[in-house]
């Protein structure tokens, strides 16, 4: 039984990352006006070079231990009602861990969803609810203590058909408020909470397939409030006409904090763009435009108060990578490039720092700075690369499936 659980986990937790460095599309370059002269950005105040990064970390970044690494009984409360379960960290909302338990015996691609768990941090409790469907709970998120909003993903005929739902908690009084098909389960909806006014986006894509090819992919970002979608935004894009606007790496490029809304959108041709939103004066501005398409890809963006952080994928050669750093999004806007190898994995914490990780190693990035502070002294753990952040904690797994709370106060 160990054995499986840890083959489950490592298959599980793989597919994770590489879902993260996946390019979803791929799109020719050519030059654009499609820009007012008032939307063209200098996309560069600052560039640094780090010649070997795994190195740097280990010889020229100072070690900090963290205030406390807790390993919780999430494993073991959720095996009293599901033995054979794998746990799948969803996000920390309020003081509660949420996450999925999936059925390891299941061996088709999305896998099924055995119920659905919520941990309490400060009673240290777990709270479980059994899921009577088939499928798989792709995401989900509380809207108050007695209601949930979840994505239901089926796979039927090469399709996969999504149904936004809302219920109780214990998948009472159903209610289907949105669906549609995708012919790929990378591009499944989701949803985003903000952490510090607990706004709910949800993202949204419904694809028109013809004789087995996409003809069109129209994405939504919408808010979601007492059972209502409130679009903020549509595109589309036409495959046929080779016209339009598509979503770059949804999932790792759509974030919300304090009524900022910042996503990624390409066009079919190539430009890259990464627009922010203020959701109570409906402005908009694009922060960012990545204009050597032809070797970088952004694979992730984190958002904080006024600083944005981006990773890029090398097209070219996968180890090599950059992060581009802006602080002062709201004022001017400070751009540094920091050109290192290594695919990064990165989550906001709080006071415009992140938490960046790359090789196994963490590290904290100071936005406002423009540097690495510290790396944490981890040693001994063997932690997957998949983790949620809040604050000053990092919640993450390991492959033996227990969950750990790393706090940074």
């Amino acid at each position: 039984m160990k054995k499986k659980y840890i083959f489950a986990g490592i298959l599980f937790f793989c597919t994770v990352t590489a879902i993260l460095i996946f390019s979803i599309k791929k799109f020719a370059p050519r030059s654009s006006t499609e820009n007012s002269e008032n939307e063209i950005i200098k996309q560069q105040n600052a560039s640094i070079t780090i010649d070997n990064y795994y190195d740097y970390l280990q010889n020229k970044l100072e070690k900090k231990v963290p205030a406390r690494i807790q390993k919780t009984n999430i494993k073991e409360q959720i095996s009293v009602n599901d033995e054979y379960g794998l746990n799948e960290l969803k996000r920390i909302q309020d003081n509660k861990i949420i996450g999925t338990s999936i059925d390891t015996n299941n061996q088709n691609i999305i896998m099924e969803t055995r119920g659905f768990w919520s941990y309490n941090i400060d009673q240290e409790k777990v709270n479980y609810y059994s899921y009577p469907e088939e499928g798989r709970i792709w995401d989900i998120v509380f809207s108050s203590d007695s209601t949930i909003y979840y994505i239901e993903l089926l796979e039927k005929d090469t399709y996969y058909y999504w149904y936004l739902k809302s219920s109780t908690v214990n998948f009472e009084n159903i209610k289907v408020l949105d669906e549609g098909t995708t012919s790929n389960w990378l591009e499944t909806p989701f949803f985003q909470t903000d952490p510090v006014t607990n706004k709910i986006i949800v993202y949204t894509i419904y694809e028109t397939i013809n004789a087995y090819e996409i003809s069109e992919s129209r994405y939504k970002i919408s808010v979601l409030k007492d059972n209502q979608i409130i679009p903020i935004l549509e595109n589309t894009g036409n495959h046929t006409t080779k016209e339009g606007i598509f979503a770059q790496q949804a999932f790792y490029t759509t974030k919300i904090y304090n009524n900022l809304l910042i996503h990624c959108q390409v066009s079919y041709y190539g430009q890259e763009t990464v627009e922010l939103i203020n959701l109570n004066t409906k402005e908009k501005q694009i922060i960012y435009q990545n204009n050597d398409i032809d070797n970088w890809q952004i694979g992730e963006i984190a958002l904080q108060e006024d600083s944005v952080l981006i990773t890029f994928n090398n097209k070219k050669t996968p180890n090599k990578a950059r992060m581009v750093s802006i602080s002062n999004i709201t004022d001017s806007k400070q751009i540094t490039e920091i050109y290192m190898d290594g695919t990064k994995i990165i989550k906001s914490l709080k006071d415009n720092k992140y938490i960046v990780s790359c090789m196994g190693i963490f590290t904290i990035f100071d936005s406002q700075e423009n540097k690495f502070l510290y790396r944490l002294d981890l040693e001994g753990y063997k932690f997957l690369p998949t983790y949620l952040s809040n604050n000053n904690q990092i919640v993450t797994i390991d492959n033996q499936n227990n969950v750990y709370i790393i706090y940074l106060d």
